[in-house]
């Protein structure tokens, strides 16, 4: 499977090690956002989670691929977790129409 980055504004991180919570705190202004993970191993991805500032889980994803999620009115501030580590982490507000 393969999981490019939706083209639009947001935050990306690549090369995350494994057990590490990857970011300090990002914004993201309010409207829908897709999440992408990109495991390092498809066969055991691990489980990449992203939380807002208040450190509540916004959605957890344990295989690679995308999950759809509302950034609030007023935006919100996110960071992520990845158990084994991935390639890349992104939240992005689409720039086209996402199906």
């Amino acid at each position: 499977m393969s999981t490019p980055v939706p083209i639009g504004v947001g935050q990306s991180f690549s090369d995350v090690p494994i057990n590490s919570v990857v970011t300090t705190t990002f914004g993201l202004d309010a409207g829908y956002a897709i999440v992408t993970f990109q495991a390092i191993d498809r066969n055991d991805p691990g489980v990449a989670t992203l939380f807002d500032g208040d450190g509540n889980t916004i959605v957890t994803l344990d295989e690679e691929g995308y999950a759809n999620v509302f950034v609030p009115s007023g935006g919100k501030t996110y960071y992520f977790s990845a158990t084994k580590g991935a390639n890349l982490l992104a939240l992005t507000h689409p720039s086209i129409g996402w199906r």
